[in-house]
């Protein structure tokens, strides 16, 4: 009786543990709402930064220097340099620069991470550069802050890396606050600032936060496009990604790939995967992974329909809580995510939600009962791999 209640009561803690696999998209968003809100207060706390610094340099500042007279201004960007560039060279280094290529080069060489400490370390540098007058802008540090923050819940969380590069981009697009301005001559500023970074919808909306004037919304976009296609038509790099390019950093590879788009898992998957049955008891299983070195089966059950699949990680659970007399059947995933053979490599890991799975139960369309292979993690990678060395090939 203490057996089948202890397997009972391990069956549905499994039960749960699915269900709140399946709602890890759910609780993704749910994060990232979280973040975006962190970061909209931290860009709100920079702009205060900002304002209070400038006070302490352009008020107090002349009355401690006014034996200077008006000359007294020449000094607070040298004294505000004399202390910002200590705060990044000892503190967090990859605080330097405008920001933008700062956090491109993260997402693109290193997962997304950003060290938590570099939100503080940009704000207060930035913030003691612009109050003191230096000529730096407020959007390239609201950005580093904001993918700082994002980054910051990845690892907190200890998310995968696909959900770690959402967060980030969470952050940069958080809602910025500007000053209140409204003249036509913010136009001009716009298109330039839009050809410069090759981003027009980010100078548009930049640009009706700041003036708040609905007037300008018609020549501010046909100024902003019109100016976008010429820079592009004159150089591919933006201001930001030209940074990138001069350290070795390639960021249009992937596109001129088309990613994995074109490939379809009918194309790489593995055919012939091994399987195994529901009776199948644990510590068979237990050797048939070690034996093969796969981290998980798809399950069929003997007229060979497809059931479910079982993984290491749902045995090494199992084992945790001293079954060991089990079935296969007792610790399987019975309605995992599937993909289809007409779709897309891009398509099928998409619908994972960033999830760290190391294989998909490919199944017929029309019949999801009839198991047609598994695509695999090392699959998705040479697909990858054929993609970037031969774009047409795929």
């Amino acid at each position: 009786m203490r057996v089948a209640a202890e397997r009972h009561i391990g069956l549905r803690l499994q039960h749960l543990l699915d269900r709140l696999r399946a709602s890890e998209v759910t609780i993704g968003i749910l994060l990232a709402a979280v973040v975006g809100l962190c970061a909209g207060l931290g860009a709100v706390a920079f702009r205060e930064m900002i304002k209070g610094f400038q006070w302490i340099f352009f008020n107090r500042g002349a009355d401690i220097l006014d034996f200077l007279g008006d000359r007294y201004v020449v000094l607070l960007p040298i004294i505000g340099a004399l202390l910002f560039g200590p705060l990044i060279y000892f503190l967090a280094r990859e605080a330097k620069g405008e920001g933008p290529p700062e956090v491109m080069e993260a997402i693109e060489v290193g997962g997304g991470r950003i060290r938590s400490r570099v939100a503080a370390v940009k704000a207060l540098a930035s913030s003691i550069c612009i109050g003191s007058g230096g000529s730096v802008g407020r959007e390239g540090p609201i950005v580093q802050i904001g993918a700082s923050v994002g980054s910051t819940f990845g690892q907190w969380f200890r998310l995968p890396e696909g959900w770690t590069k959402t967060l980030v981009l969470c952050g940069i697009t958080a809602q910025s606050v500007a000053e209140t301005s409204g003249s036509y001559a913010l136009v001009g500023m716009g298109a330039f600032f839009a050809a410069t970074v090759h981003g027009p919808i980010t100078a548009i909306l930049l640009l009706f936060e700041m003036t708040r004037n609905y007037a300008l919304i018609l020549p501010l976009m046909t100024a902003v496009v019109m100016s976008t296609l010429v820079a592009r038509s004159l150089s591919r790099e933006s201001i930001y990604s030209l940074r990138l390019v001069r350290r070795g950093i390639d960021i249009h590879r992937r596109e001129a790939a088309d990613l994995l788009g074109g490939v379809k898992v009918s194309e790489v998957m593995t055919r012939d995967f091994p399987r195994v049955l529901p009776s199948m008891p644990l510590s068979q299983l237990i050797n048939e992974l070690h034996e093969s070195g796969h981290h998980g089966f798809p399950m069929v059950d003997e007229s060979g329909s497809f059931v479910g699949v079982v993984t290491l990680e749902d045995v090494e659970s199992a084992l945790s809580r001293g079954d060991v007399d089990l079935v296969a059947a007792d610790v399987a995933t019975r309605s995992p995510i599937v993909a289809y053979p007409n779709q897309s490599i891009h398509d099928a890991v998409a619908q994972l939600g960033g999830r760290d799975v190391g294989r998909i139960p490919v199944v017929d369309r029309s019949n999801p009962k009839r198991l047609l292979g598994v695509l695999r993690r090392h699959d998705i990678v040479r697909a990858y791999t054929r993609a970037l060395g031969n774009p047409r090939a795929s």
